[in-house]
């Protein structure tokens, strides 16, 4: 089946850059759609439909013929007051990866890599032109560009190693010269796949306000009106952005693989983590595939502020494969996963740091090592950050200071608005095979890590519970008493306290049962039970186990609050990001009145007077968007999230993703 599409992630539907959470990150500064705006006149379609999801409606095809990879990325520029990070080390090590991931899949790999001095607007074309001249009619070809765009006096330029904005006109790389060659390129191959990670003007240098405004007043309009001037049509073309036109592209020393020294842009990261078996099925990685990886996973690791984007037309098609690895591999690295574990737990971080690198360069595809890798590394930094950690004793402090009371107190007003805070309290393995070593460690770090991304509930911070547990002389397994588990929680302010197992099944199956309790009422509100199979299927496992937490919680704990303000058909909500709004977030204006029974009152319900979907979220506030309402809606109007639309919204994504 032969497909036009225009592909987004889930998670972008929903997207809201202005979150303040990854304070260790550094942008590219980097929306640069700017590139591909104007590339995309050699690559759109005619006709493009919205996928989303990972499953994509497309057939697989063949992939035999050549593979030649051309990738190009500055970091260190002539002017070093715009130099990036890790734009080379991008570009290095994507080519070197697919070099070795498409081994098999191709009859050959052909790759070449310019970096940093060697990228200048002559190099760049005359070096890519060179490259694909012996590229056949079969072929397969990668085009990967790293570094600093931007628009300038309606023109739009990538930066190579002698430009800077006062030279853009003699040295930097007019996108139109790049589309020309990129056209000339792509008319001798099978398909086409252009790989765009770069930035727009707010890093380059001091006086950049004037120009980073034009190019976000201009990015957006720029696309449209480009797409809708294409002319060629080319059988098989894709474009994989880094980001949506209005966002930042980041990039961060924590984003590298574990046997890695330097980190990359998070999308590359992300890619590359794909290639390397995280996106993978039945051992093969397809392009769709690896982007629908890449447009989970980029949100997730830069807290919703980036947002991936596909554009092209074309058959999917194999692009990497797994290598098999060896059961003698496969069982060290159970080990140094366990070790590692072992390390975390002990408090020797650098140890289990390094312990876990080791046991995921034997076996990549074991993602227990890889999940319980980064958050090791995100503690480490944690630890080496002298403010971070003196904000984490105030913090255990002030909740000491408040026991046995939780601090700070539940609002009285029901209707006020208020947080979901989950705390995972105590988490148990039944039959632990090696082969499955730090499963429910790395279970309980994802679900953390997806639920906090979602920024629909907040999860208790494991350092600041084990500091809460040291200042009670508490330990980890104290937490198996119901009681004591109990007072914990609810001296970390905690809604909902998380218990749960990991029950081994035999071979490699498990089940994983999770039960949130209310912290109150000591109900067990919400029970999930997700079966898996394998070390390399945790993040599905727990990525169901997140969504089905989240539907709990909108059932069993909406948001809730109040119309503060109304101007026209636009409302402001007293709710925002603290208590869990989010961009997107179906809301019910209600009223109460009451049941009658042969004349008297013997209870009240919520009647609906009106519906509104939230546009912008603000951290104590938030605006939403009038859709329908029954009469006039009224300062002080109570409002509450609606269970039903967020159900149909998830069915929706789940129809498209299965």
């Amino acid at each position: 089946m032969y497909v036009d599409f225009l592909g987004k992630s889930v998670l972008s539907t929903c997207a809201n850059a202005s979150g303040e959470n990854g304070a260790r990150l550094g942008p590219r500064s980097a929306a640069v759609t700017v590139l591909i705006s104007a590339v995309a006149i050699l690559l759109a379609p005619a006709a493009c439909f919205t996928s989303v999801g990972r499953a994509w409606a497309v057939t697989t095809g063949p992939s035999k013929g050549t593979l030649w990879v051309y990738a190009v990325g500055v970091s260190n520029y002539r002017n070093s007051t715009i130099d990036l990070l890790f734009a080379d080390n991008d570009a290095q090590t994507l080519a070197d990866t697919l070099a070795q991931r498409a081994v098999g899949v191709f009859a050959n790999v052909n790759r070449k890599v310019l970096i940093n001095d060697q990228v200048t607007r002559r190099s760049v074309i005359d070096a890519m032109l060179s490259f694909f001249a012996q590229a056949g009619s079969a072929d397969t070809g990668i085009i990967a560009l790293m570094g600093h765009g931007v628009t300038a006096n309606g023109t739009f330029y990538y930066v190579p190693y002698p430009a800077d904005l006062s030279n853009l006109a003699t040295e930097g790389l007019p996108v139109a010269e790049f589309e020309t060659a990129v056209q000339q390129v792509s008319a001798k191959l099978a398909r086409t796949v252009l790989v765009v990670d770069t930035c727009h003007a707010a890093a380059l240098n001091f006086q950049v306000r004037d120009l980073a405004d034009l190019a976000s007043r201009n990015r957006r309009a720029r696309g449209i009106s480009l797409v809708g001037e294409l002319v060629p049509k080319l059988p098989e073309a894709y474009i994989l952005s880094s980001s949506e036109g209005t966002e930042n592209s980041w990039e961060d020393a924590h984003y590298r693989l574990p046997s890695e020294k330097r980190g990359h842009g998070a999308f590359t990261y992300a890619l590359l983590r794909g290639l390397n078996g995280d996106a993978a099925h039945n051992g093969e990685v397809n392009i769709l595939d690896l982007f629908t990886y890449a447009s989970e996973e980029v949100p997730r690791v830069t807290g919703d502020k980036q947002h991936p984007y596909i554009h092209g037309q074309g058959t999917n098609f194999e692009l990497a494969r797994s290598h098999s690895i060896s059961p003698g591999d496969q069982q060290q690295a159970a080990a140094l996963t366990q070790q590692g574990v072992q390390a975390q737990q002990n408090g020797d971080l650098k140890q289990a740091q390094i312990t876990l690198a080791r046991a995921h360069e034997l076996n990549p595809y074991n993602q227990a090592s890889r999940v319980l890798h980064d958050e090791v590394s995100a503690d480490l930094a944690l630890k080496n950050d002298p403010r971070a950690s003196g904000d984490l004793i105030e913090e255990t402090a002030q909740l000491l200071k408040c026991k046995p009371q939780p601090c700070p107190q539940p609002p009285s007003d029901p209707w006020a608005p208020r947080p979901t805070v989950i705390a995972f309290l105590d988490f148990s393995t039944m039959g632990n095979p090696l082969e499955l070593a730090g499963l429910h460690e790395a279970l309980v770090a994802r679900v953390s890590q997806s639920i906090e991304g979602a920024k629909r509930a907040q999860v208790v911070d494991r350092n600041l519970l084990d500091k809460v547990l040291q200042g009670l002389r508490l330990s980890v397994s104290d937490l198996s008493d119901p009681d004591t588990r109990l007072r914990v929680g609810r001296i970390l302010a905690a809604r909902l306290i998380g218990i749960g197992n990991v029950i081994f099944l035999g071979k490699d199956k498990y089940i994983v049962n999770l039960h949130l309790i209310d912290a109150e009422t000591t109900e067990i509100k919400i029970n999930v039970s997700e079966q898996g199979s394998g070390p390399d299927q945790i993040l599905q496992v727990a990525d169901k186990v997140e969504a089905d937490i989240m539907s709990g919680l909108t059932r069993e704990y909406p948001l809730r609050g109040k119309i503060a303000a109304i101007d026209g058909e636009q409302v402001i909500l007293d709710i925002g990001s603290k208590a869990g709004a989010t961009v997107g977030a179906q809301m019910k204006a209600v009223v109460e009145e009451p049941i009658r029974v042969n004349g008297k009152v013997v209870d009240n319900r919520l009647k609906d007077v009106g519906s509104m979907e939230i546009t912008e979220v603000h951290d104590k506030v938030s605006f939403a968007k009038v859709i329908d309402h029954k009469g006039k809606l009224t300062v002080g109007t109570w409002v509450i999230e609606s269970a039903k639309a967020a159900a149909k919204t998830r069915e929706a994504a789940s129809a498209s993703a299965s």
